[in-house]
């Protein structure tokens, strides 16, 4: 309820969020659920005119929220760990991210994060973009997942090759 009454002052006032509310504040206002002004004035961040300003909406919002159904309330996505076998994937595909970023002379993080790279392998897709990014690693990635590339160690050094 805190949320969505951000979201729509920001949105009137044509103004960021954490302007109207900071998200540490939210959290804190959510997670504390105080019932008066004075709990609100407890609340380490809030000045006594803002808490002034806006503490009968803010109250009001809490008692809201804290009176929703359970079954009404909304499902908050959750993040699913890799696998082994995915972890292994990505794993493998960083190491030809690293080569490959070092080939173009650039930072890898510059091209993809482990997390993209994770949710590329955990949604089963074999490419990362459509953007430049893509055009780096895309025919890479797909090489490997697909069998067609394999990484070998050869004099020391890690390279990528077709069989």
């Amino acid at each position: 309820e805190l949320a969505a009454w951000r979201e729509e002052i920001a949105e009137k006032s044509n103004r960021p969020r954490k302007w109207i509310l900071s998200d540490d504040l939210l959290l804190d206002l959510a997670r504390q659920q105080p019932a008066s002004k004075k709990d609100l004035a407890e609340i380490r961040g809030l000045n006594p005119e803002r808490i002034e300003k806006n503490a009968n909406q803010w109250l009001s919002l809490i008692k809201t929220g804290q009176n929703i159904p359970e079954e009404e309330m909304p499902e908050l996505p959750r993040s699913k760990k890799p696998t082994p076998t995915q972890n292994a994937l990505i794993d493998l595909l960083m190491l030809a991210l690293q080569i490959k970023a070092k080939e173009e002379g650039i930072t890898p993080t510059a091209i993809a994060g482990r997390k993209q790279i994770a949710a590329m392998v955990q949604n089963g897709q074999k490419t990362l973009s459509d953007d430049w990014r893509g055009n780096l690693v895309n025919e890479l990635f797909s090489g490997i997942i697909n069998g067609q590339k394999i990484v070998r160690v050869e004099n020391g050094k890690v390279v990528i090759e077709t069989p």
